[in-house]
């Protein structure tokens, strides 16, 4: 059944530089445009060309109206309901993340009043973490948040409740590019926390399923820390067991979509690993653009590239270090390990009592013999 919208006021928070961009996302073109009057969209159904106006000025008297009017049409083109094209269409300027809680005694949606306001806060603890990882990675953050996190939660909406076991929706509000410019501009940091956050929700799955330590610390490279782990922990917590936690990510359209995992789901058994790693992030290092320099121990082939062990000197004690190398660094790395021949490499170095790795590599090089006798002529004047 599809439902007709009588209310004019519906359409009013519509916002015609968002309508554009959805349209453009889906396939419209634009075919004319005059600066303070509209602009005309154009897209073929079979052998019908269909062109819909977007109205630029707010203050016409019927702007309403011709929204209504686009909205229908859209509608019709799309074969949808008027009501659910509004809804994206309202939307179409923001990052949607949606936190659902399903377990086997939820009924109609609804949980009790504390267990709700708990879920709420963890989907809140959640996006704050991801936003902060978005500044500058670590593995937990104890103090206050910086400017750009503050600013960017105080923009954050919290959504309309939606139908489906129990279902919180937060909305970051993501500027558009410029039309011709979508493959030239950075992203705002909106879009970078919510990449941000979907790669770091997959990545903490992975760890978790797998048990892994090492999984969790790669993971901060992309945006993991102690806060995530422990919110997300909670939140596991109120659906038990034999529930899980899902995780859906909309993009805006009025950016491109990033390649990232759209859905993550966490079962409630996974409560148990998440925890464990948020005391481990808790005594977790790390040092930004850290240079190692030190021989290959071991070396393996994975799907992803060459993973090694490097023996290198940290902060007076010799460790082993696990460095995932693009394969392009194979042959360098099967040589320095043959002839014990030293390798010099950038990257971010996560420290944990036990394990160290590091993440992000850069600037790989063996190392010379020149290079070898200068830093023993160093170490000499030291």
């Amino acid at each position: 059944m599809k439902v007709a919208i009588l209310d004019k006021e519906s359409f009013s928070s519509l916002v015609p530089l968002e309508v554009g961009a959805y349209l453009r996302a889906h396939g419209w073109k634009t075919v004319r445009s005059l600066p303070g009057v509209g602009s005309w969209f154009a897209n073929a159904r079979g052998q019908e060309q269909v062109t819909i106006p977007v109205p630029q000025d707010r203050s016409l008297g019927d702007f309403l109206e011709r929204m209504q009017d686009l909205t229908e049409r859209l509608a019709a083109f799309e074969n949808r309901s008027a009501l659910t094209v509004l809804g994206d269409l309202e939307s179409s300027g923001k990052d949607v993340i949606r936190f659902r809680l399903a377990r086997p005694d939820l009924e109609e949606g609804s949980v009790p009043l504390e267990q709700g306001l708990e879920f709420v806060k963890c989907a809140r603890d959640i996006l704050n973490a991801a936003a902060s990882s978005a500044v500058q990675p670590a593995a937990y953050f104890p103090t206050r948040s910086p400017r750009e996190v503050a600013e960017f939660m105080g923009n954050a909406r919290l959504a309309q409740t939606e139908r489906g076991s129990f279902v919180v929706a937060l909305e970051a509000p993501v500027a558009p590019t410029l039309e011709g410019q979508e493959d030239f501009l950075p992203d705002p940091f909106e879009r970078r926390v919510t990449r941000t956050l979907a790669g770091a929700l997959g990545a903490l799955r992975e760890a978790a399923i797998g048990n892994d330590a090492t999984a969790f610390q790669r993971s901060i490279g992309v945006g993991a820390s102690g806060n995530m782990t422990q919110a997300l922990a909670s939140a596991l917590e109120i659906c038990g067991s034999q529930g899980d936690i899902e995780i859906h990510m909309s993009w805006a359209a009025t950016r491109p979509a990033p390649e990232l995992p759209r859905r993550v789901a966490f079962p409630g058994y996974l409560r148990g690993p998440l925890e464990t790693a948020t005391e481990a992030y808790k005594g977790t290092v790390l040092m930004r653009n850290h240079e190692v320099l030190g021989r290959v121990y071991r070396l393996t082939s994975q799907e992803n590239g060459t993973e090694a062990i490097l023996v290198a000197e940290i902060e007076g004690r010799r460790r082993k270090i696990q460095v995932t190398f693009s394969n392009e660094h194979r042959g360098m790395l099967s040589e320095a390990f043959r002839s014990q021949q030293r390798v010099r490499c950038t990257g971010e170095m996560v420290l944990a009592v036990r394990t160290a790795s590091l993440e992000n590599p850069r600037r790989f090089t063996l190392v010379t013999a020149e290079f070898e006798g200068e830093r023993l002529r160093e170490l000499g004047a030291e």
